[in-house]
């Protein structure tokens, strides 16, 4: 069991960096695996983990911008009352 779990999580590590730093090369890798084990299942949860902390700061950086949009706007709009 512990053996597992250790290979999951070398799996994991591998996946996550392997997808923000090399993605063409994790897509050729998982594009031909259908065999099921616990560094596969790692590998895999590594990437969606990257995937998920990817799409996050892209919605925070969204967020950021219409934030700033609204500011913007509103300098506008106390400049044309003056």
């Amino acid at each position: 069991m512990e053996e597992n779990r250790i290979q999951y999580i070398s799996g994991f590590n591998s996946g996550y960096i392997m997808a923000k730093y090399h993605p063409e090369l994790f897509e050729k890798l998982s594009e031909g695996t259908t065999l099921s084990n616990s560094f596969l299942e790692g590998f895999k949860a590594g990437k969606k983990e990257y995937d998920l902390e990817l799409n996050s700061k892209e919605l925070s950086e969204i967020g950021r911008l219409r934030e700033k949009s609204k500011t913007i706007e509103r300098e506008k709009g106390q400049n044309r009352d003056r």
